[in-house]
């Protein structure tokens, strides 16, 4: 693997929503000092940098993310959750690539707005608008806003949708589609004031690598085999399948992906576009409501629902219950305990290292685990070299290590110096 300075920009996005200020400052000492025995991307570098910042929002790039190796389009996003921990979101499509074009590898948002905002992150550093109109809308009339008012951008978006104000159901809405959020990332945005993260991209990349081996080791890949195959490793997916088969048409893999595992609704009744990025919360509302099924996909996509949260609320509601007050399905229904990762894990013995290793690198932590065969190290070194290979698996065991942390004796220093 190339020296890790090739990977970052070495810069980081600081953004106090309370006082609405803003910077781009280089990484802090602690981070930097982290580099000489880790990795520092991904979750590993969210746990550095929430023990700095404390209560804040983290988005955090990994060092291949942006580069030719596939599935590089990772972002991680974490922030706070009961009992002192955080949750480590895995946001898919280009969102990585975007932040990482806008100059930064890190951005850490804190802070609660005084009245509903909207963060910027571009090339020409962050800022944060008025809501305006957003305020109110649902996800489909967000995207619409967002099209309208930044025309000239192919942005990478995190909405925040009705639904996160409902308690943990709220799921962070993206450009196209859901995303993995189980009700942490969404509801931290509507607490702290944040209808939407907008990464508009627009500059540099600071390596994107000359060699794409991987990918033609990989080979392409098409059809809606790959939704299947995760589909079936998800509690409720074997039995799911048929109905999958039945409801999907084209597939859909993330930027840089040459195996897809996503795929589109079949064009129906406000179903047409409808990207089904989460097994999970497939599998979860097929179990729920297999009759009304395209209606509760719809219904979690326009309101911002964590599907899997939803279900239990969903179960045996008709399809034309879904045009009716959804929120009142929600009184009194407790939340349902989600997966203890919010991505699919795959059957072999590996799967959650490989995942979390890619949570780090950020690559697709279900890309990785879908290529048993392909040792994490070659996503960074390609399959017929070995550089170094006992440093790089020292380095991402610690980095593995850290991610599990939410603060750390190295971090209090940077801690005193920023807050006393």
């Amino acid at each position: 693997m190339p020296p890790l300075d090739k990977f970052f920009h070495k810069k980081i996005a600081l953004v106090n929503l309370a006082s609405g200020t803003t910077a781009v400052e280089p990484w802090p000492r602690s981070l930097a000092n982290e580099a000489e025995r880790c990795i520092p991307g991904g979750s590993a570098a969210a746990a550095v940098l929430s023990g700095i910042y404390g209560d804040a929002l983290v988005l955090a790039t990994g060092p291949l993310t942006g580069t030719m190796s596939p599935g590089s389009s990772l972002l991680v996003a974490s922030c706070p959750v009961s009992g002192g921990a955080y949750a480590h979101v895995p946001i898919l499509l280009r969102h990585g690539t975007a932040l990482k074009t806008t100059g930064v590898d890190f951005a850490v948002v804190s802070g609660k707005a005084s009245s509903p905002s909207i963060l910027i992150l571009g090339s020409k550093g962050p800022r944060i608008e008025p809501a305006g109109g957003l305020s109110g809308l649902e996800v489909p009339g967000m995207r619409k806003f967002f099209r309208a008012r930044l025309p000239e951008t192919r942005h990478s978006l995190l909405l925040c949708g009705p639904a996160s104000g409902w308690g943990s159901c709220g799921s962070a809405a993206l450009e196209n589609g859901t995303s993995l959020d189980r009700g942490h990332l969404a509801p931290w945005m509507s607490n702290h004031n944040l209808l939407a993260i907008v990464l508009t991209g627009g500059g540099s990349l600071p390596f994107a690598g000359g060699r794409r081996p991987l990918f033609d080791k990989l080979g392409p890949k098409s059809g809606i085999g790959g939704f299947l195959d995760v589909l079936e490793h998800v509690e409720g997916g074997a039995q799911a399948k048929g109905t999958a088969e039945k409801i999907l048409g084209r597939p859909a893999a993330c930027h840089s992906c040459p195996w897809p595992c996503m795929a589109y609704l079949k064009p129906g009744p406000s179903t047409n576009g409808l990207l089904c990025a989460d097994h999970a919360g497939f599998a979860a509302l097929c179990g729920a409501c297999p009759d009304s099924l395209p209606s509760a996909l719809e219904a979690c996509l326009r309101l911002g629902i964590d599907p899997v949260s939803g279900a239990s609320a969903f179960r045996g509601v008709q399809p034309d219950a879904f045009g009716k007050a959804i929120e009142n399905l929600f009184a009194g229904v407790p939340p349902a305990k989600g997966p203890e990762f919010s991505f699919p894990l795959l059957s072999q013995k590996e799967a959650p290292e490989r995942a979390l290793a890619g949570m780090v690198l950020g690559i697709c932590p279900i890309l990785v685990q879908r290529c048993p065969d392909i040792p994490v190290g070659q996503w960074a070194a390609g399959p017929d070299s070995d550089p170094e290979a006992a440093s790089f698996g020292d380095m991402l065991k610690a980095s593995l290590q850290l991610a599990a942390k939410a603060r750390t004796d190295a971090q209090q220093e940077d801690m005193e110096i920023r807050h006393g």
